[in-house]
């Protein structure tokens, strides 16, 4: 499975956080809320790397964690020269995730939804950059997860 992108933002409208996947997504939600809960506080970990950027919610003065993380690699393969490539990376998608959430987003069209697909993502992730990473191989909870969705039992 190729490393893939989940993110969230505080700025999901009227004070909402909201996580926004791809819309191919690879885990289940459960899994991705643990991911983003995780990368917040430590930007990486065994399968991850994450980038943040505090920023203000558009509603109010309150600030919020907006986070890109790249879910699939294995870090400790990484040599320090890649991690920092994939942090540059990151940090350039973090940047385009920006405009996504205050200019591409109609939020109030999302409804309040707290998990949002969005093609970009997946778009981004198709750099190559990524496919070239070390990845870990696939959890039996994510291969059941995943035999399920394909047999259209989800």
């Amino acid at each position: 499975m190729p490393p893939f992108l989940i993110a969230e933002t505080p700025r999901a409208c009227l004070e909402n956080h909201c996580i926004v996947v791809p819309p191919h997504l690879a885990i289940p939600e459960r899994e991705v809320f643990n991911r983003i809960s995780a990368a917040i506080y430590q930007p990486e970990g065994n399968d991850y790397m994450a980038v943040s950027n505090t920023v203000e919610q558009t509603e109010t003065c309150r600030q919020g964690h907006e986070v890109l993380v790249l879910v699939g690699l294995d870090v400790k393969r990484l040599s320090d020269t890649e991690r920092e490539k994939v942090r540059s990376k990151l940090e350039y998608y973090l940047s385009l995730f920006e405009i996504l959430v205050t200019k591409t987003i109609d939020w109030k069209n999302e409804h309040g939804s707290l998990v949002v697909q969005r093609p970009e993502l997946e778009i981004w992730e198709q750099d190559s950059f990524f496919h070239h990473l070390p990845r870990v191989p696939i959890s039996s909870r994510v291969k059941a997860f995943l035999k399920k969705k394909i047999s259209g039992n989800d």
